[in-house]
């Protein structure tokens, strides 16, 4: 049994949003946990964008139709990789890493929303049953799942 490629994917967007929101609220001073929940973040949506970039996007792309559905998320998910790296090369104790933080809460929360409800539920429809499995069994190989 493969794994479900757009349940693995809310889960992510759920866990990132999630990491970005703990950031957010270690405001007094617990540095060490703001860096933890920024390099989960990070290797999370690292492992997310360039799956959805090299695999899903395109075969969605191929299925809907849905072109300016997904340059807009794919628009937001580069925004998303420009603020990382920008927190990236911040201290994680400064104002603008907090700042930061709170410009990518509010685009990747539109990342997730708008992918999920505008893109979701046409490529569910319309992508070839064999196809969202391998994009599952794909997905969970990069992020080193088992295969059920």
């Amino acid at each position: 049994m493969s794994q479900d490629v757009y349940e693995l994917m809310r889960r992510d967007h759920a866990f990132i949003l999630a990491g970005i929101e703990q950031i957010l609220e270690h405001t007094n001073g617990d540095t060490a946990r703001r860096v933890k929940h920024f390099r989960d973040v990070k290797q999370t949506f690292d492992t997310l964008q360039n799956f959805e970039e090299q695999e899903f996007y395109p075969a969605a792309r191929r299925a809907t139709g849905l072109d300016a559905e997904i340059d807009d998320d794919m628009e937001a998910l580069d925004e998303a990789r420009g603020i990382l790296t920008s927190m990236d090369g911040l201290s994680p104790e400064s104002s603008e890493f907090m700042e930061a933080a709170q410009r990518l809460h509010a685009n990747f929360r539109w990342h997730a929303d708008h992918e999920e409800r505008a893109l979701w539920n046409q490529a569910k429809e319309k992508l070839p049953h064999e196809t969202v499995q391998k994009l599952g069994d794909e997905y969970a190989r990069r992020k080193g799942l088992p295969l059920t």
